[in-house]
């Protein structure tokens, strides 16, 4: 599915009684689980905060359109479902509020402890929300004698000693397999009617194919509370569970994780770091493994879970 455009995902965060809060929503999106999800204070694609589809324009779109560069947390453009997304990417905004702001109906600040702990449970905390809090610093390369102190009381040890090591020399290795993966990968792409698709079935209500992980279904939507309330859109929805997982180990007495150059259909810039394991539905059961996969689903027979 082709996207053409890049949204936002945003969090405004402010100071409260000494603690960082970010201001969340509870958003209903039409293909959740459970309808209701914690997502973040601006979930918009550039469609809706344009207002092309003539509905209102999403809260709080003008505290990230104003901000000030001083009070950017983070500001990243990331990648969105390549094995989904043709090229689709989201724009990761983390902003810090110095002001009271109203807080609208559905929207509750909440601590990291709080969103952190809530993704312990199912289909609570929507994927956009961990996508835009996986991008907070954990660290900061100026950081005081006072703070390391501070931090040599940690009782997990090598998890915070992996935090601040952000060594230089390991980035460059890491730049080097990524840069290597895009020059010499030769596919090349090309688009074909859908009617031309081969094993793919069409139907009034759904584009299909038995040996795939997805299906696409046609949807006619009615939410209230939405900038627009009634819309027709196509949704992929899965045929079963995929599996993404990290192999984790302590080296060096420093925690570490087991990252995967990985490669989809869909990705913009050919390649992105993935976690050890990020298998479809229909490849988990598939004949033959290769060696982190051995070990990965050896230790998650064996309950040996971080």
């Amino acid at each position: 599915m082709i996207q053409n455009e890049i949204g936002f995902l945003g969090i405004i965060c402010s100071i409260i009684q000494g603690k960082l809060h970010f201001l969340m929503q509870a958003k209903i999106e039409p293909g959740n689980i459970n309808n209701i999800q914690i997502s973040p204070t601006i979930q918009a694609t550039k469609s809706n905060f344009t207002q092309k589809h003539g509905g209102k324009k999403p809260k709080y779109l003008e505290y990230f359109l104003n901000v000030k560069p001083e009070d950017i947390i983070v500001d990243q453009i990331q990648s969105e479902q390549s094995s989904r997304f043709f090229h689709k990417r989201n724009r990761n905004i983390i902003i810090m509020s110095k002001s009271d702001i109203p807080i609208e109906n559905n929207f509750k600040w909440m601590t990291l402890g709080q969103i952190k702990r809530l993704m312990h449970f199912d289909n609570i905390v929507n994927m956009d929300t961990r996508t835009v809090i996986s991008c907070l610093p954990t660290y900061n390369t100026m950081t005081t004698k006072e703070k390391l102190v501070e931090i040599s009381r940690i009782k997990n040890q090598p998890l915070a000693k992996s935090i601040l090591d952000f060594s230089e020399l390991k980035l460059t290795n890491v730049f080097h397999e990524i840069n290597n993966a895009k020059m010499f990968e030769e596919a090349t792409l090309k688009f074909v009617p859908l009617d031309k698709l081969e094993s793919w079935n069409m139907s009034d209500k759904e584009i299909s194919n038995q040996k795939s992980n997805f299906k696409v279904i046609y949807c006619d939507i009615s939410i209230e509370g939405r900038e627009v309330t009634h819309w027709t859109q196509p949704l992929f929805k899965a045929t079963g569970i995929a599996m993404f997982g990290l192999l984790t180990k302590v080296i060096n007495d420093k925690r570490m994780f087991l990252i995967h150059i990985h490669q989809e259909i869909g990705c913009f810039d050919t390649v992105e770091l993935g976690p050890s394991i990020q298998l479809e539905a229909n490849e988990l059961h598939k004949e033959s493994q290769n060696i982190v996969e051995k070990i990965f689903f050896s230790y998650l027979k064996n309950k040996k879970i971080y």
